[in-house]
Parts: C-alpha cells; structure tokens; sequence
C-alpha cells in the first residue's frame, strides 16, 4: 500500500513538472521582435515624395547595393528610396516592382505596410490612367487623320461636280 501511495505520489509531481524547454518555447511579446521602423514610415514616404528628382536621384544612388541583399536591413529603406524615385520619373511598373514585395514584408509595422499597400495601387492606377491617355491620343490622331482624308475627297468630289457642270 505504501509503495502505492509513493508510486502515484511520484508520477502526481512528473506530470505536474515542468520542463525547462517548455518555458523556454513560450511564445515571446510581439514588442520583442524585430520590426524596422523610422519615426513614421508614412512620415519617410512623404519626406521622399517631397524631394526634388536630384535629390532622389543622389538618394537612390546611395542605397542601390543595399537592394541587392534582400535580407538586408536597409533593404525596405533602399526599396522605398528607389520606388519612389522611379515613380517620379513615371517608370511606375519598376516602382511597384519595387514597393509591392514590401507590402507583404513582415519586418515593417502594419502601418507601413498599409501605406505602401496603397502607395502601389495608386501607382499601378496612375500607370493605367497613363496608358489609357496614350491609346486616346493614338485614336484622336487616328480620327483627325480620317476626318481630314475625308474632307479631302469632299473637296475632290465638289471640284468634280462644279468641272462637270461647268463643261
């Protein structure tokens, strides 16, 4: 009876132990990980968009290495940088090759991955306002052409007419 008694005694604090590697497995507060952040990532985007295309130019310059290293830690500024600057030039497919990869990026706070969420589509949406205004200005050139060769055989037609009755 005693050996019992120790017998479920023992195996009564086994299972209520705990092991070290469960402790240790925890999962750690979401203020511990790792995020890059700046003093506002909508502040860095507007502070970029703000500058002359010469400055983004020299800016772009600077951190094009640190777009080779995707794992990098500049890698989220240099993208931004280089998106920004590519959309100023309207190279707007670039820019949201550049942008769209961080929408999705999990080291940038919600925040910032909102804003270049959005900064993208509304480049994608000009890219395609663009190219809409394009086709337009082919069709119009395309009907003023018509138009034009039209009003030249008016023209043809009529001087036949007033020769014909003339005659």
């Amino acid at each position: 009876m005693k050996s019992r008694f120790l017998f479920l005694l023992t195996l009564g604090l086994m299972a209520c132990r705990h092991d070290p590697w469960v402790l240790s497995s925890a999962p750690k507060d979401q203020l511990e990980t790792p995020s890059y952040q700046y003093p506002s990532c909508t502040g860095f985007l507007a502070e970029l968009d703000a500058m002359s295309t010469k400055e983004l130019r020299i800016e772009n310059d600077k951190v094009q290495k640190s777009l080779a290293d995707k794992k990098s830690d500049d890698y989220p500024r240099a993208s931004l940088v280089a998106g920004v600057f590519q959309a100023k030039n309207k190279n707007y497919a670039r820019a949201i090759e550049l942008l769209s990869p961080l929408a999705n990026r999990k080291t940038l706070d919600e925040p910032c991955r909102l804003s270049v969420r959005l900064y993208a589509d509304l480049l994608s949406d000009l890219s395609q306002l663009e190219n809409d205004l394009v086709a337009e200005r082919k069709q119009k050139v395309e009907l003023e052409r018509k138009l034009k060769a039209l009003s030249d055989i008016e023209k043809e037609i009529s001087q036949r007419d007033s020769k014909g009755r003339g005659l």
